[in-house]
């Protein structure tokens, strides 16, 4: 019986990177007193799938700040109110809405370098 090979996945990003993008999106969303958290929620989506790779394949994030607006708002007031409890299930239905606006690329990406810090 011949076992299926599990598909190789490979991650690329960069701490300093990470260390940046999350500089500037928390004072974005600070100083729009959180309204811009979805967009920020959506930059780290993209930074994520940009440095993802499954099978060489690069992944791709296609969603947008303005449609999982309405899921952040109603989490993080459900949150509020119920003293963080709520929080648990935000987080996964962000997730979820995160999963379906991946897409793998249909080439393989050959520009890509691995970076162990």
């Amino acid at each position: 019986m011949e076992q299926s090979q599990k598909p190789l996945m490979e991650f690329t990003g960069k701490g300093a990177s990470l260390f940046w993008l999350t500089i500037w999106t928390t004072f974005l969303t600070l100083i729009t007193l959180g309204f811009y958290l979805p967009w920020a929620i959506c930059v780290r989506a993209r930074w994520n799938a940009r440095n993802s790779f499954v099978d060489g394949k690069q992944l791709r994030f296609a969603g947008k700040g303005g449609q999982v607006a309405g899921i952040v708002y109603i989490s993080v007031l459900l949150s509020i109110l119920t003293l963080g409890i709520f929080a648990y299930w935000g987080y996964c239905a962000i997730r979820k809405w995160i999963y379906l606006n991946i897409e793998v690329s249909s080439e393989p990406n050959q520009e890509r370098t691995v970076d162990i810090l």
